[in-house]
């Protein structure tokens, strides 16, 4: 006779052994596919990275380089000039905020573009009775490079005596 308790046994461990294999197939699946995610997870590192790095690269190749090329007063009339010179990429100065109790900037003309090695006049003039030697200020040159980036440089003086930060890159909007 046949013995049916033992087949529904036999079968149901038959079963279960294909069940277990199952899920070790499955869980060897799983761990390749958590292997392609990492590989992916990777690469996209990687190229962001490369993309932080060719920003640069490209932030680099058109940044002006703005520098003081020389100050000089006129005691008489009260007048303070001040040459900056780009020794960088083009330059599109936008705006001059002044921040001095004694002296007023005149003459601004601006947006102006500054060439690469081409200087341009900022001109002061003082506002009261302090000697022009004797003023303090300083000046935030606000400006653009070709691409659109915005940079502000900061001149800081007394009189003819004066020097210039390097330029900010400005975060964009």
């Amino acid at each position: 006779m046949i013995d049916w308790d033992l087949i529904f046994l036999i079968i149901n461990a038959l079963g279960s052994l294909a069940t277990l294999f199952a899920f070790l197939f499955l869980f060897k699946k799983d761990k390749d596919k958590q292997v392609q995610i990492d590989r992916l997870t990777q690469v996209a590192t990687e190229l962001a990275q490369m993309k932080t790095i060719e920003n640069q690269k490209l932030n680099l190749s058109v940044k002006p380089e703005l520098r003081l090329d020389g100050s000089h007063y006129n005691g008489t009339d009260g007048d303070l000039n001040i040459t900056i010179e780009n020794i960088g990429e083009r330059a599109i100065l936008t705006r001059f905020d002044l921040i001095s109790e004694d002296i007023v900037l005149h003459n601004e003309h601006l947006p102006y573009t500054l060439q690469r090695d081409s200087q341009r006049k900022i001109f002061g003039r003082t506002k009261g009775e302090t000697h022009i030697k004797d003023c303090e200020y300083q000046i935030d040159i606000h400006y653009t490079d070709k691409i659109g980036n915005l940079y502000v440089s900061v001149i800081k003086g007394n009189g003819i005596n004066n020097r210039i930060s390097e330029a900010k890159l400005q975060p964009s909007n």
